[in-house]
């Protein structure tokens, strides 16, 4: 008998702790100078790790960016202490400048960024290749269903290009 449960719970295991095989994309580089550059890394990981990470992402976003359209009141963005952290050689600065002036700023800090490393450091123990494509690169060779994900890491470039456009405008300005 005892045997027999030993087989069943194994077969069980196989069938529950199944794993899954997919692209993930992201932007990477940045530096000036450097061209932004997509990193790839093909994954393997027990598929209810990917289904908590599909499913963290889609709701903990959602409620990040309806809490960044929430100002915190003045009198909280304006107070003034040692905020912690050794980068910053212990400046008494506001809370605004040290968090940001936006509830979504704390949801991301405090809620979202702690889930999303539970399941990461779940997911990503598993099996991981990494590839770094320049954008176009990245467009021949992945279509289709990803495609959609370098269409974003477009408009953020783009973004960050006029962004830095923007303070170069200001610093010569002054």
């Amino acid at each position: 008998m005892k045997n027999f449960l030993s087989k069943v719970w194994a077969r069980t295991c196989s069938i529950v702790n199944f794993k899954v095989t997919h692209w993930h994309l992201e932007m990477g580089g940045g530096d000036e100078g450097d061209p932004k550059i997509v990193g790839a890394r093909l994954e393997e990981s027990i598929w209810y790790w990917h289904l908590l990470e599909f499913l963290s992402e889609q709701v903990l976003f959602t409620i990040c960016d309806w809490c960044h359209k929430i100002p915190l009141p003045k009198f909280v963005c304006n107070w003034k202490r040692d905020w912690g952290g050794e980068w910053n050689d212990h400046e008494v600065c506001t809370l605004e400048s040290w968090y940001g002036n936006e509830l979504g700023d704390f949801w991301h800090i405090w809620i979202e960024s702690p889930i999303l490393q539970w399941v990461w450091k779940h997911k990503f123990g598993e099996y991981s290749t990494a590839f770094n494509f320049t954008l176009s690169e990245a467009r021949d060779r992945f279509k289709g269903n990803l495609a959609h994900h370098l269409d974003w890491i477009e408009e953020r470039v783009k973004e960050d290009a006029e962004e830095a456009a923007e303070e170069a405008k200001k610093v010569v300005e002054k």
